[in-house]
């Protein structure tokens, strides 16, 4: 269970720093702390970045600790290979441009989020049925 917390700690917030970098300029504007306006829109990217590594890990820690199958596993790689390109294409953005592919991290993390609990679902419902059929 403490894998599985983690794992969503560190995606989800992944995500939200890639989207925090969208709202940059609004937050400075009205006072609102983020890793964005107060350690600077690269190093969010920087954190970003670092944090869906973790949680990729995390979800291959989760397959190898629990029951999960292949079934999980295949395509949760393939979700996380793709995030992990769109947060390296953040990371090494030019700094007019990180708004917009920060938009698109942020987007594409919450489905990276999402999509693994419904990989997770997926797989431990197949099970259940080659093992009671």
């Amino acid at each position: 269970m403490l894998i599985l917390v983690v794992f969503v700690y560190f995606a989800d917030n992944a995500h939200d720093l890639a989207e925090g970098i969208v709202d940059v300029d609004g937050d400075r504007i009205h006072g609102v702390k983020t890793y964005a306006t107060s350690f600077g829109v690269k190093n969010a990217a920087r954190i970003s970045f670092i944090w869906f590594i973790i949680a990729g890990i995390m979800g291959i820690i989760l397959f190898l600790k629990t029951v999960l199958s292949f079934v999980f596993l295949v395509p949760f790689i393939c979700i996380w290979i793709y995030i992990m390109y769109q947060s390296f294409r953040l990371l090494t953005s030019k700094k007019e441009n990180m708004k917009k592919i920060g938009a698109i991290v942020g987007r594409r993390g919450f489905d990276f989020f999402l999509f693994s609990f419904n990989f997770m679902f997926l797989d431990l419902v197949i099970q259940l049925i080659i093992h009671n059929f």
